[in-house]
């Protein structure tokens, strides 16, 4: 038995095996109690519980993800309806941070033409986390808030992707990890994907 690995490159969750074959994973699911956004292809979740901005952070991290990140008005309304579903009285925390003079979001991504902030917000330099506003106050728009201060939250993970389905191994066994596909090839086969008959080259 033969082992060789095939190398993928995963973009807009297509999957290229040497260029030749074109496959889509199947995603399996997100984590508990986190609801799919097939808009972003990422998995969302409000946290009823409350937490500093570290704690959020660390708790997002727990779950393979970080805090959320609207960086369109499609993933924000979505993240707007979870937080209300939990509170509509409550400010949510969300992965949007200030450094220095400039709001970048927690996977240091500048932040973008697209913003939601409440009137006259953000408007102290020392709050540097940016929550959503609760219902009645601003219609859920963003505000400016201190790190320190326990709020409620919401988080934001990948779904899990298995690579092995479909099956890219053509005489083979398939083994899913994180980026790539392992193909185990029958006796008689190799390659990246199994499909070579050792008798026929």
């Amino acid at each position: 038995m033969a082992v060789w690995e095939a190398l993928v490159r995963c973009e807009r969750r297509w999957l290229w095996v040497f260029v030749l074959v074109c496959l889509t994973p199947t995603l399996t699911g997100c984590p508990d109690n986190y609801s799919y956004l097939a808009h972003t292809y990422r998995c969302y979740r409000a946290y009823g519980i409350l937490n500093t901005y570290d704690e959020a952070v660390a708790t997002c991290l727990a779950d393979g993800g970080s805090l959320a990140m609207p960086r369109d008005n499609t993933t924000n309304n979505f993240l707007v309806a979870l937080k209300n579903n939990v509170s509509t009285s409550s400010k949510f925390r969300f992965g949007l941070h200030r450094w220095n003079e400039t709001w970048k979001y927690v996977d240091g991504g500048e932040l973008g033409n697209f913003t939601d902030w409440a009137e006259n917000e953000p408007n102290d330099i020392n709050e540097r986390c940016a929550e959503y506003l609760p219902v009645f106050w601003y219609g859920s728009k963003w505000n400016d808030g201190y790190c320190s201060t326990q709020r409620r939250f919401l988080c934001e993970a990948e779904p899990a992707v298995n690579h092995c389905q479909p099956d890219p191994c053509v005489y083979g066994t398939c083994i899913s990890g994180p980026d790539i596909f392992t193909c185990t090839c029958d006796e008689g086969y190799e390659g990246g994907t199994c499909n070579i008959s050792i008798g026929t080259q």
